[in-house]
């Protein structure tokens, strides 16, 4: 069930720039695999000036224990509308790991969730969040949804949310 326009796979260093992207969904409903941009074991990717449009998510970090560590990833200047969640992280299994990127400077209009951080096991760390401008959000500008993981040091500053139902929505499953 894994849909998206570009797919990074135990890559170190590329770019993604320039794009529009739009329509990534699935007839019988869908989740954050249908993306614009997808990351698996991942690193040092930048992703930037690229619009991304109507689909289930915009750029999804996505891991497992067998692929690389990752981290080092740069989503920044970027506009997402009308997208499911606008840059969301989920680990799989035990074992992975992903940390260290900065995600910044975006523009977030008419999603469901600007930022997810949804976990399968072990959780998101030192990751940056900032200076993103969000509008429109019929959910939350930021999910913590845990489902038995864990995110430690994820910092989220200078974030503008406006006509958002909630600003940080945490779900802990456990």
């Amino acid at each position: 069930d894994n849909f998206p326009a570009f797919r990074f796979q135990d890559v170190n260093g590329g770019t993604v720039k320039n794009n529009s992207c739009a329509d990534f969904t699935r007839d019988t409903g869908g989740n954050h695999n249908q993306s614009c941009v997808m990351l698996y074991g991942t690193q040092n990717v930048t992703i930037e000036h690229n619009q991304f449009s109507t689909s289930n998510s915009g750029v999804f970090f996505k891991d497992t224990a067998s692929t690389a560590n990752q981290g080092g990833n740069i989503v920044r200047f970027n506009r997402f509308t009308t997208v499911g969640e606008a840059v969301v992280w989920s680990q799989v299994t035990a074992g992975s790991t992903e940390t260290g990127n900065d995600i910044y400077q975006n523009v977030i209009t008419g999603c469901e969730q600007a930022f997810g951080f949804i976990d399968g096991a072990q959780g998101s760390q030192n990751d940056d969040v900032f200076n993103n401008t969000v509008y429109d959000c019929s959910v939350s500008l930021f999910v913590f949804d845990n489902n038995d993981g864990t995110h430690s040091g994820i910092r989220l500053w200078n974030n503008i949310g406006l006509s958002t139902t909630r600003g940080i929505d945490v779900v802990s499953l456990t």
